[in-house]
C-alpha cells in the first residue's frame, strides 16, 4: 500500500514539474518570436520600426534557400554586420553580367562562420563564381559563440545533430519575462520589450530577395543635408567607441587553416574573389603579420587592407550610430578603389 502511494506521489510530483515546461514548450512554439521554428519568414515587415532582435546568420540561409531556386545565385557577399553596406548593385557593376548577388552575413561572424558557409554551399551544388569577403580586424579575433540566440550558426552550415542544442539556445532566451508576455498578448508589451533590451529600432529597409539590408532614409539626410544627421550629440557618442589598445596578432595555426580552407573552396570553385578590411573609427589597425598572412593565403592581389585609411578612420561622419559601420556611400568608395586596383594602397 505504501508503495502505491510513493509511486502515485512520484507521478503528481512529475507531472506537476513537466506539464508548467509543456505549456511554455507550446506556447514558445506558437508564437516563435525569433523565427527559427515555423516556416522562413522575413524578420520584419516593411514599414516596422520595432523588431525582435533577430539571428542575421539564420536570416540570411533561409532567405538564401528560399529564394535560390528562382534566383540561382552565384555571388555571396560574407562577413559580419559590416558587410551589409556594400550593395549587392555596386558590386554587380564590378563583375560579369551572369552575377547574381545574394548577402550571407552574420551579427559578430567569425572565419569560422564564413568557411561553413561556403562549405554549405559546395555541399549545395550552389556555384561561387565570385566572392566579396569584407572581413574587419576585430573578426581575426573571434570564436564562434553558440550560447547566444543571436550569434549560433545555422545547423546547415555545421552538423544536422546542431538542430537540439540550435533550438535550445533560442529555447533557453525564450524564458524571459517580457518575450513570454510577449507571446500572451503581443499588442500590449512592447515597452516591456523596449527595457529589457530585446527589439531593435531605426529598421533598414530591406531587399528580401538577395538578403540586402540599406538605411535608405540615413543615406538620403546625409546626401542632402548631413549636419541633420551628424548633431553634435551623435558625434560625441563616437568618443566612447575607441580602443587604445593595439591588437596582437590573431591567426594562429588553427585559423590558418581555416583561412586556407576558405582559399581551398575558392580554388576549386574557380572564384573570383576579393578580401576587403574597412576601417573602424579611431581603431588600431590590422596587424602586420596577420596581413602579411592574408596575402600569403590569398594573394596579394586579392586583399585590399583599409584599415588604416585615414581619410575614413579618423572622420566620425563616415560612419552611422555604430562607430564600426560605414556609411554606404563610403563603402562604395572602398569597393570601387579595390576594383580599380586601388585607391591608395595602406600599405606599401
Amino acid at each position: 500500500m505504501d508503495s502505491k502511494k510513493t509511486l502515485t506521489s512520484f507521478i503528481v510530483r512529475t507531472l506537476l514539474a513537466v506539464i508548467p515546461v509543456a505549456i511554455f514548450a507550446i506556447l514558445y512554439v506558437i508564437s516563435d518570436p525569433f523565427g527559427v521554428v515555423h516556416g522562413y519568414r522575413p524578420p520584419y515587415a516593411p514599414g516596422d520600426t520595432l523588431a525582435i532582435n533577430f539571428n542575421a546568420g539564420y536570416v540570411a540561409i533561409e532567405s538564401y534557400r528560399k529564394h535560390n531556386p528562382e534566383r540561382h545565385y552565384n555571388a555571396f557577399i560574407l562577413g559580419s554586420s559590416m558587410s551589409q553596406n556594400y550593395k549587392a548593385s555596386w558590386w554587380k557593376a564590378h563583375l560579369p553580367a551572369d552575377a547574381s548577388v545574394c548577402h550571407l552575413d552574420a551579427s559578430m561572424e567569425t572565419v569560422e562562420g564564413i568557411r561553413n558557409k561556403l562549405l554549405m554551399l559546395e555541399r549545395d551544388g550552389t556555384p561561387i563564381r565570385y566572392a566579396l569577403v569584407v572581413i574587419e580586424e576585430e573578426m581575426l579575433h573571434r570564436t564562434p559563440d553558440e550560447q547566444s540566440h543571436l550569434f549560433a550558426q545555422h545547423p546547415a552550415t555545421t552538423s544536422p545533430w546542431q538542430w537540439v542544442p540550435f533550438h535550445l539556445t533560442f529555447f533557453k532566451s525564450f524564458k524571459q519575462p517580457a518575450l513570454v508576455a510577449h507571446a500572451i498578448a503581443p499588442r500590449h508589451t512592447t515597452q516591456a520589450l523596449l527595457n529589457a533590451k530585446l527589439v531593435s529600432g531605426n529598421l533598414p529597409q530591406r531587399i528580401e530577395e538577395m538578403n540586402e539590408s540599406y538605411y535608405g532614409r540615413f543615406d538620403s539626410i546625409i546626401a542632402t543635408d548631413p549636419n541633420a544627421f551628424f548633431t553634435p550629440e551623435r558625434l560625441a557618442k563616437r568618443r566612447f567607441n575607441e580602443l587604445p589598445r593595439p591588437l596582437a596578432p590573431a591567426i594562429d595555426a588553427r585559423l590558418n587553416t581555416r583561412l586556407r580552407e576558405i582559399r581551398g573552396v575558392f580554388d576549386r570553385q574557380g572564384t573570383q574573389y576579393l578580401i576587403l578590411i574597412p576601417p573602424r573609427y579611431r581603431r588600431v589597425t590590422l596587424n602586420a603579420y596577420d596581413h602579411c598572412t592574408l596575402n600569403e593565403i590569398f594573394g596579394s592581389k586579392n586583399v585590399f587592407d583599409f584599415s588604416d585609411y585615414a581619410p575614413m578612420a579618423n572622420d566620425p561622419r563616415c560612419y552611422y550610430d555604430n562607430p564600426a559601420h560605414l556609411i554606404a556611400a563610403k563603402c562604395k568608395i572602398l569597393l570601387d578603389s579595390a576594383y580599380a586596383r586601388p585607391l591608395a594602397p595602406p600599405h606599401p
